[in-house]
């Protein structure tokens, strides 16, 4: 205001400050609400309770040269064999849900397959020896079970555990088909991520050489207050571009780890 009433400022400028002064305030009030958002969903994610509050590193716009080239060397280097995906913790959950299916469908079978019995009894002759010394001693039984009238109730309780074992198969293919597709986006997404570090890196050091240039130049009366305020905000925008870029790789990286353990 102080350099609007002397005129060094036009009206349209201050009026452009002003806009992106409430910009800034707008921006920052959803970014807030975002944040305690954010902070509800973790705390349900690993079962806290919802009030409780966490200590998060400082949101950074820097990352060492030796992450991005680990991420880029990651992402560049061979597919892992699709046959090591069965031995993913996840993939072998899956495989224990196909196992408890064929037990079931055994346990099934059993109840309509006929059943044999063999008993012996044998009352010992009090003469100190184990001879079997008398034939009235001693009795054998062999009994044999057909179910039946339970057969019908079987056989149904056959095809519901057969078909409950095919859903099953089906599942876990289809969940290793999904996995090896998890596998080879993660892939993806971390050399993508990769080069968006890069691609911003080259953004914010053209965004801040371009406002000091545009600052030196409105100093001397060369570039207008406007010039400089886009200057500025462009520069501010290219930084918080790189800290999500920065943000992106570091998701993708522990996408990549998760998917890729053995």
């Amino acid at each position: 205001n102080a350099r609007f009433e002397v005129g060094q400022l036009s009206r349209a400028e201050v009026m452009r400050w002003e806009s992106q002064v409430a910009n800034a305030e707008g921006n920052l009030i959803e970014a807030t609400n975002a944040l305690r958002l954010a902070r509800l969903n973790l705390n349900a994610v690993i079962g806290a309770e919802l009030p409780t509050e966490w200590e998060f590193p400082e949101v950074t716009d820097t990352i060492a040269d030796e992450v991005l080239d680990n991420g880029e060397k990651a992402a560049d280097g061979p597919m892992p064999d699709p046959a090591t995906v069965t031995d993913h913790p996840a993939v072998m959950q899956v495989g224990e849900t196909v196992n408890l299916a064929k037990s079931e469908e055994w346990n099934a079978a059993t109840n309509v397959l006929p059943s044999a019995n063999f008993v012996f009894n044998y009352a010992w002759e009090n003469n100190d020896t184990l001879d079997l010394d008398g034939d009235e001693n001693w009795t054998a039984t062999i009994s044999v079970e057909i179910p039946l009238f339970q057969s019908l109730g079987g056989i149904f309780g056959i095809t519901s555990a057969h078909k409950s074992l095919l859903s099953a198969e089906l599942q876990e293919d289809e969940f290793r088909r999904g996995f090896l597709q998890r596998l080879q986006n993660a892939r993806l997404n971390l050399k993508a991520a990769a080069q968006r570090v890069k691609a911003s890196r080259k953004e914010v050091a053209f965004a801040e050489e371009n406002f000091e240039i545009v600052k030196t130049r409105e100093s001397i009366g060369a570039a207008t207050n406007l010039e400089l305020l886009d200057a500025q905000f462009s520069y501010i925008q290219a930084k918080g571009r790189l800290a999500t870029a920065i943000a992106d790789l570091q998701i993708a990286g522990a996408e990549w780890e998760y998917v890729n353990a053995n």
